[in-house]
């Protein structure tokens, strides 16, 4: 297969989702009954005997492009490292458009036309006619590519609606700094700053140019390595950063930009191997003064850092219990025929990525 259509649909086709995003729920009230043909049903949805053998053929088609062999049909390997996987990737799936349905969610024709073409452009250089190729090579249609990319773009909306029903009040930080004081006195010099990391000059240049030119970091975000805009606020503490960055984010002017930062050998060997080409580049602007070691930091300093914490740890678990609840849910609603059911989770042989 080639490879940017193995970027695209190689995990689909060789492993199931994690529960995370395979969680089901009661879209209706019981399993239809199965159907001559089916091996599979979800609820309302029928898994077919020649789905499930199109996916397989596409699932062995992926190995071969990663050289290698799969095992013989009708074995034991065959069945629980080809048939099991494939088939529960197709009952996961539709697993998530049941719970999809059940909240509401659905995907527009502008959504998917957008990212599929955000990923012809990242795997294909933006040359449609290079997937169409591929397409047609190894058997995908162009439905198989968007259940594919739609399921996906759902499980990401339904994680998102879960996460959006979280709340921390001002109320729910304040209690928090008042029981946690001195959580909040500081062992080292610190610094609140906004940062990102190119993986060469040339990006790290262009980036600095649109900063200069009043863009956020979040807008340079793109093609970076890490970025303060995955977790704001940054504090950064002396002693725990890439040397380079250190000297940097401690002695410029607060909210003045940094030149590019070229990161220190040493921390690019040890935690950024392979990602430099051929060296790594910082972009850094303070937002506030240095804090000195020994400073007890007052309820404002701290309280942005607070709500994100707390944001963070609410969400997480919030969508986990949601997401159980669901899951067991949907397995209720799930069928199979005869000689197609999973066996039980303890002997279960791990997916394959």
């Amino acid at each position: 297969m080639g490879r940017a259509l193995r970027i695209l649909l190689l995990a689909a086709l060789t492993a199931a989702f994690s529960a995370a995003c395979g969680g089901g729920s009661d879209a209706s009230s019981s399993a239809a009954s199965l159907e001559s043909g089916d091996v599979a049903v979800v609820g309302a949805t029928h898994i077919t005997k020649t789905q499930l053998d199109h996916w397989i053929t596409l699932r062995v088609k992926g190995l071969e492009a990663q050289n290698q062999t799969a095992p013989k049909p009708g074995t034991t390997d065959y069945t629980t490292n080809i048939v099991q996987p494939t088939l529960q990737h197709l009952v996961q799936e539709a697993q998530v458009r049941n719970i999809a349905d059940t909240l509401n969610l659905s995907v527009s024709d502008s959504e998917y036309d957008k990212a599929l073409k955000d990923a012809v452009q990242q795997n294909y250089g933006g040359d449609e006619s290079k997937l169409q190729a591929d397409l047609k090579k190894f058997g995908l249609s162009n439905d198989d590519l968007r259940y594919e990319f739609e399921t996906t773009l759902l499980e990401n909306k339904i994680t998102d609606k879960l996460t959006n029903q979280v709340k921390v009040t001002d109320q729910d930080v304040k209690d928090y700094y008042d029981k946690n004081t001195a959580a909040y006195k500081t062992t080292s010099d610190t610094r609140v700053v906004d940062y990102a990391l190119f993986p060469d000059k040339a990006s790290a240049q262009a980036a600095l140019q649109k900063l200069a030119d009043g863009a956020t970091f979040k807008d340079v975000s793109a093609g970076t390595i890490d970025t303060s805009a995955n977790h704001e606020p940054f504090t950064a503490q002396k002693g725990q950063v890439d040397k380079a960055f250190e000297q940097s984010a401690f002695t410029l002017p607060t909210d003045q930009l940094s030149p590019l930062v070229k990161v220190d050998k040493a921390y690019a060997t040890s935690s950024l191997p392979g990602k430099c080409q051929p060296d790594c580049y910082f972009l850094i602007r303070p937002t506030a003064d240095v804090v000195k070691s020994g400073t007890q930091q007052s309820f404002d300093q701290v309280k942005s850092q607070i709500r994100t914490q707390l944001l963070s740890t609410r969400k997480q678990s919030h969508v986990t219990s949601i997401l159980r609840k669901l899951e067991a849910a949907q397995k209720k609603l799930t069928k199979y025929a005869t000689g197609y059911a999973p066996p039980p989770a303890s002997t279960a042989a791990p997916a394959t990525t």
